[in-house]
This record gives C-alpha cells, structure tokens and sequence, in this order.
C-alpha cells in the first residue's frame, strides 16, 4: 500500500510539471524557453521514491487566450417550471439553463448582445421548444442580464 501512494504522488508531480511546460509553450514559444522543469528520482533503503520537481518561469509573465470550442448566437428566454421539477440532469434549476443538445451538467456563458451583460448557467435540461429559441435559462439566470418583464433576448452562447 505504501508502495502505491508512492507511485500515485510521483505520477501527479510528473503530470503537474508536464502541464506547466505544455502551458507555457502554449503562450508561445519565445516564452516556452524561459521554463526551467527538472525532476531527480533517488531510492532510501531500496524502498522509498524521492521525486524533486519544479517548474517555474523566469522573466516575462504572458497570458494565455483560451479559445472557446463553441458558439451560438439567437434568442434566449426564461422558464419557471423548473422550481417545482427536477430537471433531465436529475437536479433542480436554480441557476441553470436548458438546451437541446449541449452535453447535460456543462457549464455555459450567456451575454446579452444589447447590454452586454453576462451570466453563468449550467445546461440541466433539454429545449427550448419554441420556435427560433436557443437556450431557455432559470428565472434567477435570466434576470441578471436582462429584465424578467421583457422575456426574450438576444444573445450569444459560449461553451
């Protein structure tokens, strides 16, 4: 068993200090070089590991943009049944949204084309079902970025 924790900690050091050398090549490679990643194994007694990692950058700090995978654009309304019903992800909407197809339990990003106002929700159910809608998000949801008296907006999604 100690054996096996062993392994499982230096498994995750080496993953931590891979993801730091793919991220900074990532943020270009004029920086990529400026990454210092070393890792030393050694053994006490023919049994313990020793793992020494580390991975820094030295110099230039540059931020990454993070590209999002998909996008939608159309017009966003609001439902109420949801505080009464679970929803197709088995969980009660509150702050979620529904959508035909996004993957259930994804987190999405809604902006509000006229206002610019932005919302987080998670996809916790299936539709809208009306005509021309692309996604349909709780009451709480929706009122932060538009006014529940309106009821329709425009606006984009990103997931």
């Amino acid at each position: 068993m100690k054996k096996i924790k062993k392994l499982l900690c230096i498994t995750t050091l080496i993953c931590l200090v891979q993801s730091n050398v793919a991220f900074a090549s990532e943020i270009g490679s004029s920086h990529s070089d400026n990454v210092l990643s070393y890792m030393d194994y050694g053994t006490i007694n023919d049994e313990d590991i020793i793992l020494t990692a580390a991975s820094t950058t030295t110099s230039t700090t540059t931020a990454a943009t993070v590209k999002a995978k998909n996008k939608q654009s159309g017009l966003i309304s609001w439902f109420d049944i949801w505080k009464e019903k679970t929803t197709a992800s088995g969980k009660k909407a509150v702050n979620g949204a529904a959508h035909k197809t996004i993957k259930l339990r994804t987190q999405v990003s809604v902006t509000n084309n006229s206002n610019s106002k932005k919302a987080s929700v998670v996809i916790l159910d299936r539709g809208p079902y009306a005509s021309g809608r692309i996604l349909d998000m709780s009451k709480e949801s929706f009122s932060k970025v538009e006014s529940l008296k309106k009821g329709l907006f425009k606006g984009t999604i990103i997931w």
